[in-house]
């Protein structure tokens, strides 16, 4: 059977990185590649046997890539800190292993748990995400919302990664607060402009559709707090950039 290497970026995980670690102790090796952080976590995953690399943050896209680089195995597996490999995802994982053909990438649903349940509407499953593939054939786009580039055929696994986004509404206010400033300050580099269109009516569109178009209300309570938390997400990503570019103008900050 070929080697995995499962690889994983990190600021500040150490309280979920045990987890994600015992989801994959089945693999061959465990790299991660740190960005900072303050709360043990450098120290926590190398006890728990990861090859652990530190580099500064500029980018999703370039310090997963770097992560993959430093990989030794024949196959490559992106998981990130907050995500858990099923039972039926390894099995299926350890059958392409074995394989001496098929595709160089799949994709795999993932199982989005937002504040303690499984949202199933919203646009929110199955959430395809391309994560497997050879060594040496995807590289990852992207400065915020990275994609995986690859060569040769895709397939997909039909069992998903479990992904714990949002334990509590604190954890996400947190994470959003984070993202947002991050996605504002590349739109912004790359010359892009907010109107008030789409400070307003963007975050309306994007709960219509997430709640109406795509049914996140059969998930009850959840699904609405989600997609108003996805309001909210939208509505900051772009005041945030329309501030960054009044101020650049020397107007005030909206």
């Amino acid at each position: 059977m070929r080697m995995l290497s499962v690889v994983t970026i990190t600021l500040n995980e150490a309280e979920r990185l045990e987890r994600c670690r015992r989801s994959i102790e089945w693999a061959g090796e465990w790299v991660v590649v740190d960005s900072g952080s303050t709360d043990g976590t450098v120290a926590l995953a190398r006890r728990l046997s990861a090859r652990v690399y530190e580099r500064p943050f500029d980018n999703f896209s370039n310090q997963k890539n770097y992560a993959v680089e430093q990989a030794r195995g024949d196959w490559v597996l992106m998981l990130d800190a907050d995500e858990r490999v099923s039972p039926g995802l390894r099995d299926e994982i350890e059958l392409v292993l074995r394989r001496a053909d098929g595709p160089s990438c799949y994709a795999m649903p993932r199982q989005n748990m937002h504040f303690g349940r499984w949202l199933k509407y919203g646009g929110q499953y199955p959430d395809w995400s391309y994560r497997l593939f050879r060594k040496g054939t995807a590289h990852l786009v992207g400065d915020v919302h990275e994609q995986l580039e690859y060569l040769g055929d895709a397939g997909r696994l039909r069992h998903p990664i479990v992904h714990h986004s949002f334990p509590t509404l604190a954890d996400w206010i947190r994470k959003m607060d984070r993202q947002t400033t991050h996605e504002a300050g590349f739109a912004f580099e790359r010359g892009a402009r907010a109107s008030w269109a789409d400070v307003t009516l963007r975050p309306v569109y994007w709960f219509l559709r997430m709640y109406i178009a795509q049914r996140g209300f059969l998930d009850g309570g959840a699904g609405f707090v989600h997609s108003v938390c996805t309001f909210i997400c939208i509505f900051f990503r772009y005041a945030k950039l329309r501030e960054l570019r009044t101020r650049r103008a020397g107007g005030s900050n909206l």
